[in-house]
């Protein structure tokens, strides 16, 4: 009946709540040997994602799994995972000379 249903529906927003708290903390997990959120990026050695980056310069904003960095490119405003150690490669290299990019609060 009716409470069955208000039962299975307050789970699935529970569930659902779970599932976003968890997606959140992930983007914040610093990771050790991987580049600084904010560090400033470009295409490495290992690159083999086509013109994902557009060959412009990008944006560490997080930290996936080990080996694994999420990266905002500057010119699309799009972000996706890059292996930077992950699998014996680096498809992005870290710009030293580069100024960190600061993050707002909605970025991640």
């Amino acid at each position: 009946g009716l409470n069955g249903l208000f039962r299975l529906l307050l789970g699935m927003m529970v569930l659902e709540r779970v599932v976003e708290d968890t997606s959140s903390r992930d983007m914040d997990r610093i990771i050790p040997g991987l580049p600084a959120h904010g560090a400033r990026v470009r295409r490495g050695r290992n690159w083999k994602w086509g013109e994902q980056d557009n060959h412009s310069i990008g944006t560490v904003v997080g930290h996936d799994r080990p080996g694994v960095v999420r990266v905002l490119w500057d010119t699309s405003n799009k972000s996706n995972i890059y292996r930077f150690g992950a699998e014996d490669a680096h498809d992005l290299q870290v710009l030293d000379g580069e100024r960190p990019r600061v993050l707002t609060n909605g970025e991640r």
